[in-house]
């Protein structure tokens, strides 16, 4: 016997009318779930219950789709890193990977306005995500090429060490995410200018 009552009303009704009208598209419009959600919790509800077609149609979704998470709220962020970081095992990283350069992709202050503020919670509701987050800017940002940006000593604010890191031409640049090489302390791309050495 199959207990759904400790999954979301909405996702359970989702996948029921999934399994009734083979349709991923219009159970997806007719969902209250935003776009990226209802692919990260069709993609969870395929595999935990054990639908492939539901499992492969959420996980092509989610990878395919514009991911461009400004477009979510803060609740429904959180409502995804619980299904990656909580309810899919560790070794499934189909979604992580996408989510994480999605992040990765996003300005300061597009950041700042979909966490409202949130942003330590969130990082606080799962470390995981604050983790896998500061390794994925560390890989990235090693296996660029940075010399079209000039390493500039900034002071790092947690451990105090002397740094040196890119000095991006304004706070919003590409990367959102930079880490103390020494410390491994995660902070946002406009906390570090404010960080700058000047001698």
């Amino acid at each position: 016997m199959i207990d759904l009552k400790e999954d979301p009303e909405a996702a359970v009704g989702a996948m029921l009318r999934y399994l009734y009208n083979h349709s991923y598209e219009s159970c997806k419009e007719e969902s209250k779930l935003g776009p990226a959600e209802f692919d990260a919790t069709m993609y969870f509800m395929g595999t935990y219950y054990e639908v492939p077609n539901l499992e492969a149609a959420g996980k092509q979704a989610f990878l395919t789709g514009d991911q461009n998470i400004t477009t979510l709220d803060v609740e429904s962020l959180k409502s995804i890193l619980r299904i990656i970081y909580q309810k899919l095992p560790d070794t499934d990283s189909t979604l992580r990977t996408t989510l994480l350069e999605a992040v990765i992709k996003t300005s300061v202050s597009e950041w700042d306005n979909l966490c409202s503020g949130q942003a330590e919670q969130l990082f606080v509701e799962c470390p995981r995500f604050a983790v896998d987050l500061m390794h994925k800017c560390k890989f990235d940002q090693s296996s660029r090429n940075l010399d079209f940006h000039t390493t500039s000593p900034h002071r790092c604010p947690a451990c105090l060490n002397k740094v040196y890191l890119p000095l991006y031409p304004t706070p919003t640049g590409t990367y959102k995410f930079i880490t103390c090489p020494v410390c491994m302390d995660l902070r946002t791309t406009d906390v570090w200018h404010q960080c700058l050495i000047i001698d």
